[in-house]
């Protein structure tokens, strides 16, 4: 008979079970992009010849919402990342240091999560009274503030923010987040100004206006509105929308880097399985990111660009 195998370490239990959520939130997405979710409807003084302007505006009329549970789900998913983080330091106390359930609550311990090295440096004071240097030292090395400082949100600051806002209201999940928007005209016209906006979508949004100079002898033109939106996370740190798969996957890797980092010589069978299933896949994941931004050829023209660099 064979030995089964030991558990999962807590800590990656619980990315697993954001992984799980993540794909129940893309699956839905996906499944909602079938289906007729807007429409565009055009508003235009094309009769009205006294106007020397013509002028026409695209609005959105929103036909089936985001469904809820988009924003419970990803709560979730956020939830368990912060709570994998919060696990791993608790692995680490138990199996290494010797730590107690009783000595964990009692010292309260939580992965710190700052944006500065001063704020840590606070939090620091404290954790070494109960932890090892080197172990304050690794935590250090994980925080926020040694990512790219052009970042306006760090991916750990970022699952922190979301967690604690999860705590006290629903989460800002929007299907329409509009990152392009395009109104070509044929045959061109002496257009006197145009203007096409981005964000996300809320019923009624104008899309895009046009002003041009009413020809003599109006031709049969042709205006076609184009309109380019993916599904959105409202972060407040930034105050902007991300792509919600982007920032999902985003967190999540940085949340199973600090995982993986403080584990590593602790984990079991399980535990590497999970981490290379989730590294080999890489490659796959980054495919259906970039399907969720750009168009085919897009991606093809973006895979040409990088193969003539390298």
């Amino acid at each position: 008979m064979a030995t089964a195998l030991p558990a999962m370490l807590s800590c990656f239990g619980k990315l697993l079970r954001a992984r799980e959520l993540f794909g129940q939130v893309t699956e839905s997405a996906s499944e909602f992009r079938k289906h007729d979710h807007y429409e565009i409807v055009r508003f235009d003084n094309a009769r009205s010849a006294t106007d020397e302007l013509v002028r026409v505006q695209w609005r959105i009329n929103i036909l089936n919402p985001v469904p809820e549970d988009w924003a419970y789900l990803t709560g979730d998913a956020v939830n368990n990342m912060r709570s994998a983080l919060d696990h791993a330091l608790a692995v680490v106390a138990r199996q290494r240091l010797g730590f107690s359930d009783t000595d964990v609550q009692k010292h309260r311990l939580q992965f710190p999560i700052c944006d500065t090295s001063d704020s840590f440096a606070a939090v620091a004071k404290n954790l070494v009274k109960i932890l090892p240097q080197d172990l304050v030292d690794q935590l250090e090395k994980l925080q926020p503030y040694h990512g790219d400082p052009d970042d306006s949100v760090h991916n750990l600051a970022m699952v922190r923010d979301l967690s604690n806002l999860d705590k006290h209201r629903r989460l800002t999940v929007v299907a329409h987040g509009v990152y392009r928007s395009r109104v070509t005209i044929e045959p061109p016209m002496d257009v006197v100004s145009l203007k096409e906006n981005t964000g996300a979508l809320a019923d009624g949004m104008v899309l895009a206006t046009v002003k041009f100079r009413r020809p003599v002898n109006p031709p049969e033109l042709t205006l076609t509105p184009e309109i380019r939106y993916v599904e959105s996370l409202f972060i407040p740190g930034s105050n902007t929308f991300v792509p919600l798969a982007v920032a999902l996957e985003l967190m999540f890797e940085e949340a199973f880097i600090a995982v993986e980092s403080l584990t590593r010589d602790l984990m079991g069978a399980k535990d590497i399985m999970f981490a290379k299933v989730y590294l080999d896949d890489r490659e796959a994941r980054t495919r259906g990111l970039l399907a969720t931004l750009a168009t085919a050829a897009e991606i093809e023209s973006l895979s040409q660009t990088e193969g003539a660099a390298s």
